[in-house]
């Protein structure tokens, strides 16, 4: 149950952030029919190595390899169940999801301070006779620039604000089901479209 201590064996074809110190896995117990989801630390508790948490290569990655992902072996890796038995997918799902938005919210504020410094930086400029600022070809280029953040601000505080209706429905016991829908999908699109435009 949770809390409880085991051992974990088994092979796991992808482990992402393999320079962690600590990783989230799903595994079956032998009382159930569904994974559980366990902590297994790079360190013990009483400092030594987790031994059984073994990396045996990492993926040959087209993007991002910077944030690697790895394939691993247990072999008899300490690992702490984390909630209920055999409820390990919601449990990671739900992490995933808080990723997600955390994604978001901070590539929503990327493209947010990218505009503030572009805005600046064309009033204090001149080109042609003008500021930089007044220029309509400028003047077309940012006001497309800022729409487009709004939309990330939007899209990423309504992703926020269904989140905590989430977490204070959880707290009660009634879960509204379009909108535990409605954050499932919509944190993954915020979450693509938003971190994946950021960067332009």
């Amino acid at each position: 149950g949770n809390g409880a201590k085991y051992e974990l064996s088994g092979h796991k074809w992808f482990t992402s952030a393999p320079m962690s110190d600590g990783f989230l896995t799903l595994a079956m117990t032998e009382g159930s029919k569904t994974p559980s989801c366990f902590l297994v630390p790079r360190w013990l508790p009483d400092g030594s190595r987790n031994v059984g948490f073994q990396i045996m290569r990492l993926k040959d990655k087209m993007a991002d390899r910077a944030n690697a992902s790895s394939e691993v072996e247990y072999r008899g890796a300490f690992g702490t169940m984390v909630g209920d038995e055999g409820r390990g997918v919601p449990r990671i799902i739900e992490m995933v999801s808080s990723t997600r938005l955390d994604c978001a919210l901070g590539s929503a504020g990327t493209s947010r301070r990218a505009l503030q410094h572009a805005l600046h930086h064309v009033s204090q400029r001149h080109a042609f006779g003008a500021p930089l600022v007044d220029q309509p070809l400028m003047r077309s280029l940012l006001t497309d620039v800022a729409i487009e953040c709004e939309g990330h601000t939007a899209a990423s505080l309504r992703m926020a604000e269904l989140w905590d209706t989430r977490q204070r429905q959880l707290s009660s016991g009634h879960v509204d089901k379009h909108q535990a829908a409605a954050l499932r999908v919509g944190v993954a699109v915020a979450k693509y479209y938003v971190t994946k435009r950021a960067p332009g």
